[in-house]
């Protein structure tokens, strides 16, 4: 479900930006345990490649908490997209810790004629999997608790760049890869060097603004647009909390799957 009145041809959601042809790396399906498909999708990694030299003559120059200023993240981000999209303040509340506590919310949301939406800005420090894996363990749980739809940020941290000044790549996304290719690796002993590549997490996979009152994905919501959303934060530490919820609601987390797939294949 998408919040925003802006159609695909009038805003363009990639990094690489929508004049050019985009470079494609094979025309076939083939499988990624093939050497030959794993020689051919490294050979149009360079499309997309930044110079590490580039990325740690910045890091020398600014510091690694300078690294990710641009990203649009936290409490500006969640209250501007309640100040675009939601009915009154955002409301913050604890993770529901026990039974009664999930009771009451529950109750809570039965009691309202407004849809619910959880707003989440990730501040995590990890990889992209391990974020999105959580991302999306929080945004399950609260579907499961009652919400209607949750509602995901995930800006640059860790090793998804997006510094400022006279940085022309945008946002860079540097990990570990194996890109040098199978038939340059020693068998028993393969290498993962760093490289970093231009990549925009929520434009490039989520085509979703970077922006809150831009094109937005609601995880869950079974609604194309809605002019009275409610919106709610969880605050502290949710790394343990919803993956805890998840282990005594695992049973009931089949029946929101469906909307959450639903949710993303109808934005998309």
């Amino acid at each position: 479900a998408s919040l925003a009145m802006a159609s695909k041809s009038e805003q363009c959601y990639s990094s690489r930006g929508c004049d050019a042809d985009p470079a494609w790396a094979r025309d076939q399906d083939c499988s990624a345990f093939e050497a030959k498909c794993l020689q051919e999708l490294n050979a149009s990694s360079g499309e997309d490649l930044v110079p590490l030299k580039e990325v740690m003559g910045l890091l020398e120059a600014v510091g690694q908490e300078k690294l990710h200023v641009c990203a649009l993240r936290g409490d500006e981000w969640m209250d501007r997209f309640a100040a675009k999209h939601c009915v009154g303040a955002r409301e913050i509340m604890d993770f529901p810790k026990d039974a009664s506590a999930v009771d009451a919310l529950r109750r809570q949301f039965r009691d309202t004629t407004e849809s619910a939406v959880l707003v989440h800005s990730d501040e995590l420090q990890d990889g992209i999997g391990a974020r999105f894996k959580k991302a999306l363990e929080l945004t399950v749980a609260s579907l499961l608790l009652g919400f209607d739809a949750v509602a995901l940020n995930l800006p640059a941290a860790g090793g998804l760049l997006h510094p400022a000044g006279s940085w022309n790549h945008g946002p860079v996304w540097c990990h570990e890869s194996p890109a040098d290719g199978p038939e340059r690796q020693l068998a028993g002993a393969p290498e993962y060097p760093l490289r970093c590549w231009r990549f925009d997490l929520q434009k490039d996979v989520l085509a979703q603004s970077n922006e809150p009152e831009g094109r937005q994905l609601l995880w869950g919501s079974l609604a194309s647009s809605s002019s009275s959303w409610r919106c709610f934060s969880f605050r502290g530490d949710l790394e343990g909390p919803p993956w805890q919820f998840l282990q005594t609601a695992l049973p009931r987390s089949a029946a929101v799957l469906p909307r959450l797939f639903s949710s993303v294949r109808s934005f998309a």
